[in-house]
């Protein structure tokens, strides 16, 4: 993740969308624009009862078209069978937060490695990382085995490492910088500061916002305000985009400050034609972006007042959705053995 900050001191966001900045009207902290706050009926459900506030990543993370996994899993409280991309995220994150704590000081001294030196150190911390997740590793090998998804562990290890190499190897780029230029001598992670642990990243939005109370972005970088979050996926989405669009909204409610940017740390998996490293997406959170975003809030709050969920899909849209949906065993039984 020692990218974000590389590519956000090559590219000077705070200039390139200085003008559209000053545009943004639709603010966590502007209640009274329109659109920003939830409208207080979508905040009762079925029964009357006034709903807990969704997390941004269920307000985002529309996997079914028609929302049934959201309805089944808020409304209905099922948990859902594991899936890969379940299992895989998570795992994605720990591996790419970790490398913060294993490697975040080691050009402070100023030591020179080798290439030879940056790959056994990669190859040492995948292994410690995959031994203390070994059962988490096993299920995803059973889940491929089961599924047939375009991927398994070993290939998820190789991205994994080839990430990391690609990551150590920008802060031995930034050291050589810093060693030619006989002004600037702070490290890439002093000049762009990046939190990914702790309270700061712990934010209570307004309730009005319809945002849940514990609202939690992957990172946050203070100057200027940007909000970040981990993605990994067969490509990257306009929801992804979302996540940011929501963090920044939960961020600007509680601290009545403007956040313009987002960034994905997204890596790609599912495939297995091609090999690409983890990729940092800088995103401008343009008023377009967050009435995007706050549509499909009130279309998630919507999904959640009906008195029972949509019937489940069929037909193309049933092998197109479905077949690596968590709730797949759920709806098969309202399809009936036909479908």
């Amino acid at each position: 993740m020692f990218q974000i900050a590389l590519r956000l001191l090559l590219l000077d966001i705070t200039k390139v969308w200085e003008g559209e900045a000053q545009t943004i009207q639709k603010r966590g902290h502007r209640l009274d624009v329109d659109h920003v706050a939830l409208t207080p009926g979508f905040l009762m459900g079925k029964s009357g009862k006034t709903l807990k506030s969704l997390s941004v990543n269920r307000i985002t993370s529309k996997h079914c078209p028609i929302r049934r996994d959201l309805y089944l899993e808020v409304v209905m409280r099922r948990e859902g069978k594991g899936t890969w991309g379940r299992i895989v995220g998570p795992l994605i994150e720990a591996y790419c937060k970790g490398l913060f704590n294993a490697f975040g000081d080691l050009y402070k001294s100023g030591a020179g490695l080798s290439y030879r030196d940056l790959e056994d150190r990669v190859e040492s911390y995948t292994d410690t990382f995959k031994q203390e997740r070994q059962a988490t590793f096993d299920a995803l090998e059973k889940l491929a085995q089961e599924t047939g998804v375009e991927d398994d562990p070993t290939v998820l290890l190789l991205r994994l490492k080839y990430t990391a190499k690609s990551e150590l190897a920008m802060l031995a780029a930034d050291r050589s910088l810093r060693q030619s230029s006989a002004q600037d001598t702070q490290s890439l992670l002093e000049q762009v500061p990046i939190e990914y642990t702790g309270d700061v990243l712990s934010i209570t939005p307004s309730k009005y916002l319809g945002i849940g109370s514990a609202a939690t972005p992957d990172l946050i970088i203070t100057n200027p305000p940007i909000v970040g979050d981990v993605k990994s996926g067969s490509s990257l989405e306009r929801k992804h985009l979302y996540t940011c669009v929501g963090y920044a909204l939960a961020y600007e409610s509680q601290h009545k400050i403007d956040v313009n940017y987002g960034v994905i740390y997204f890596f790609e998996t599912h495939t297995q034609t091609t090999l690409n490293s983890a990729q940092c997406y800088v995103i401008f959170l343009s008023d377009r972006l967050r009435e995007e975003f706050l549509n499909e809030r009130d279309d998630a709050y919507r999904v959640l007042q009906a008195p029972s969920p949509l019937p489940p899909l069929t037909g193309d849209l049933q092998k197109r959705y479905c077949t690596y949906c968590k709730y797949r065993e759920e709806c098969d039984k309202d399809r009936g053995p036909a479908q």
